[in-house]
């Protein structure tokens, strides 16, 4: 039957589904064009925010990490323990203070 693939019906582009949680941190829309962090200087190229070169003339734009640390609301938590945590505590906690 046309529109089906393996007992399972093809969803027109209308109805496709919409992610269950609401992330205020997600764009609406994606930045046209190339963009750079001014603060992580984390760069913005088709739809992804990645590390890289930075782009020749970039538009400066807060990228979602940076916006959610700017506001202190994290996306989660981390917990550390046990003796790797003891041997290394004062390298972790600079490298989280980074």
């Amino acid at each position: 039957m046309k529109g089906q693939r393996g007992g399972f019906r093809m969803l027109r582009r209308e109805e496709r589904t919409q992610p269950k949680t609401k992330d205020s941190y997600r764009a609406t829309r994606k930045p046209g064009g190339e963009a750079l962090c001014p603060r992580c200087d984390a760069v913005y190229r088709r739809g992804r925010w990645s590390a890289g070169p930075a782009p020749r003339s970039p538009r400066l734009l807060h990228c979602p990490a940076c916006r959610r640390t700017r506001e202190q609301l994290p996306a989660g938590y981390v917990s550390l323990s046990g003796p790797f945590l003891s041997a290394h505590s004062e390298e972790i906690v600079h490298l989280m203070r980074r």
